[in-house]
């Protein structure tokens, strides 16, 4: 992970707009809005990379090298380590929040949209995640699974995150959602999808979820 400040957010997005875009499939990369442990507001760029090590080192170079990072925390870890590296932001009884939808391109108006609401965090808990869907999974026809959306594109996860007596910080999720909704697509992951109605019907093949019930009953 590569962490720079808060302000430089709409650069470092469009930087990492770019670099995702030419990575090949066993490379990962997530952008997130978050607060550092010191307090400090920040944009990180996170990277998986699985492969072997000198590859990746090539390949994660122009992220290392891009600006004046607050932090660079890139390193060889097992995935196991990867996987639970964020859990001590969701400890028990913490509240959680959560909306996300898919961005069929991270657009210059997508990025603005972002950037403001990652700098409008009422909790320093709460986190923007854009996650990059590439690889396998988008050269799958539409038609072949129940999920439908197959092309490359974007999720953009909102996790509102907050103590009790953080008042309002639920809001957040579908606050930037409604703006975004120029730049946001209906669909989504399955497991990101949310109650708003015919969200499923966007994502998925309806002939096949109805093999199993309406697809709102389970959204």
């Amino acid at each position: 992970m590569v962490v720079h400040p808060l302000s430089r957010a709409q650069e470092v997005l469009r930087f990492y707009r770019e670099y995702s875009r030419a990575t090949p499939d066993e490379l990962t990369a997530f952008a997130a809005l978050v607060t550092t442990p010191e307090g400090l507001p920040a944009i990180a760029i996170a990277l998986c990379y699985c492969g072997p090590l000198e590859e990746g080192e090539r390949l994660v170079e122009p992220v290392r090298k891009f600006g004046s990072p607050l932090a660079d925390l890139i390193g060889p870890m097992a995935y196991c380590n990867l996987n639970s590296m964020v859990d001590a932001a969701f400890p028990a009884g913490r509240c959680c929040y959560e909306k996300a939808s898919r961005l069929k391109e991270l657009s210059d108006e997508a990025i603005e949209t972002i950037a403001d609401y990652g700098a409008a965090f009422t909790s320093p808990f709460s986190r923007v995640v854009i996650q990059h869907i590439h690889g396998a999974a988008s050269r799958v026809g539409p038609t072949e699974t129940a999920f439908v959306q197959r092309e490359e594109s974007y999720v953009m996860d909102i996790i509102a995150l907050w103590d009790k007596g953080e008042a309002h910080t639920y809001r957040m999720g579908p606050h930037i959602l409604d703006r975004g909704g120029t730049v946001c697509d209906q669909g989504g992951l399955c497991q990101l999808l949310g109650p708003r109605r015919g969200r499923a019907d966007t994502s998925f093949v309806r002939g096949q979820l109805r093999a199993v019930g309406d697809p709102q009953e389970h959204v």
